[in-house]
């Protein structure tokens, strides 16, 4: 009936058949793809159900796995919905069906990473990474997953070979100095020389951002990170330093790495900024009149540290989302504590400012309960706050 210009009528006979039978997988992709078609925001939770359906019933040996888009849209929209585990499932299909496909391995690698499944995860990437050696997405990626699999020599390994790959090399040195972290065959000043040789080439070689002289007021801090969304750690600590700050009269902006994001704080500014190249951001944040520019990642995702090297600020900082020295010679400060960096025994490139009573202000996510009761008397108490 589609093909005739009657998608309702063909909507209403695929509900029908779909309710007579659950398990018609190719019926419920259709039903699936002309509900997404048609737009309408009542047809939004059906499609999602009907696309998770789809994921549950279709054949393996479907031809709809091995041409068009229509399982990939599908995958993409059930993803998008948090339903990670059905477009895992139809992704598993494509990349089954599509063994010569590079997009399917690697939309296939990076949903099973992004959901934990780091064993699939890495068998995958290692697949993505025979049809594209050089890819530097995948040999980061692979030099990742053994971290996370607790495979530190093997993870070694992998990020030298990615090191050794002129496109993956820059992005390959802020994931192997994260992982130095967490490898505990490293002594406390090697990962620290790691970071100070390894860092200094982000950038390298960035011409000065000219920045806009601005008339003396109120003092405006900028904030670089790629973690707003509310469940982030960085997200929740950040929160309560911008409302103290809005509150003082701070001029605050925040320039956004991430395509997605939640609606955010409301005590600055929230400026997108995924799209802009290292020297166009730079310019930007001069154009802006920063006078503190402070990054919020280290060397996690998603930071950008290489901008830094531009200077399109007066001072810079670094704090809370990454628990060590960037080694970045373009950071002035390191923002922390007497706990987090003992005087005396922190081992930093960057001039450390210790906040007397802890660098981490937290506050309890959207939706949090308030603490009821009075606590118990006479012995400890003990508090569990997990994924379980």
């Amino acid at each position: 009936m589609d093909h005739i210009g009657d998608r309702g009528g063909a909507i209403a006979a695929l509900r029908r058949a779909t309710a007579q039978d659950p398990a018609l997988g190719r019926a419920q992709l259709k039903l699936a793809i002309l509900l997404l078609a048609r737009g309408d925001a009542a047809d939004r939770d059906p499609a999602f159900n009907a696309a998770a359906a789809a994921a549950r019933h279709l054949a393996p040996d479907d031809p709809a796995y091995a041409r068009g888009d229509a399982v990939p849209r599908l995958a993409q929209t059930l993803w998008a919905a948090d339903r990670w585990e059905d477009a895992i499932t139809l992704l598993r299909g494509l990349a089954r069906q599509r063994p010569a496909a590079r997009d399917a391995a690697f939309n296939l690698a990076f949903a099973l990473s992004e959901a934990s499944h780091y064993h699939e995860a890495l068998a995958a990437w290692r697949r993505a990474l025979a049809l594209a050696p050089e890819d530097p997405d995948a040999l980061v990626a692979v030099a990742n997953t053994l971290v996370n699999i607790g495979d530190h020599d093997g993870a070694r390994a992998a990020y030298l070979r990615a090191l050794a790959v002129p496109g993956a090399r820059g992005r390959a040195i802020s994931s192997h100095l994260m992982a130095s972290l967490y490898d505990g065959s490293l002594t406390d000043q090697a990962v620290f020389d790691a970071h100070r040789a390894l860092a200094a080439e982000l950038g390298a070689g960035a011409a000065p951002a000219i920045r806009r002289p601005r008339p003396a007021g109120r003092l405006r801090i900028g904030y670089v990170t790629a973690d707003l969304h509310r469940a982030h750690p960085v997200a929740q600590f950040i929160a309560p330093i911008l409302a103290a700050h809005a509150r003082a009269g701070v001029d605050q902006r925040v320039y956004l790495n991430a395509a997605r994001r939640d609606p955010g704080p409301q005590a600055a500014e929230i400026i997108p900024v995924h799209a802009l190249d290292d020297a166009a951001l730079a310019r930007r944040i001069a154009e802006d009149g920063v006078d503190l520019l402070i990054d919020l990642s280290g060397h996690t995702r998603g930071n950008r540290l290489a901008m830094f090297a531009h200077r399109p600020a007066p001072v810079s900082a670094s704090m809370i989302g990454y628990p060590h020295s960037t080694g970045a010679p373009q950071i002035d400060w390191l923002i922390g504590d007497a706990a987090m960096h003992p005087p005396g025994a922190a081992l930093a490139s960057e001039r450390i400012a210790r906040l007397p009573n802890g660098f981490l202000c937290f506050a309890p996510p959207p939706g949090m309960p308030e603490v009821t009761g009075d606590a118990p008397q006479g012995g400890p108490v003990f508090g569990s706050l997990n994924h379980l």
